[in-house]
């Protein structure tokens, strides 16, 4: 999940309940907008777009 204010939550979905399994906050200095993207994934990378920039995610 993608917040408004640029923080990634990573979860782990089971049956009855969600995990949080790590926060991630991908806010730029100066960066004043807001986000309003979801995660993409490519070929086993994810993409995160902020309202400046991308970030490309992956090994």
């Amino acid at each position: 999940m993608l917040s408004f204010n640029a923080k990634v939550s990573v979860v782990q979905a089971d049956r009855r309940e969600f995990t949080l399994r790590h926060p991630a906050n991908f806010k730029v200095e100066g960066d004043g907008t807001r986000h309003r993207s979801s995660v993409a994934i490519s070929q086993g990378d994810l993409f995160v777009r902020t309202g400046t920039r991308l970030f490309a995610l992956g090994k």
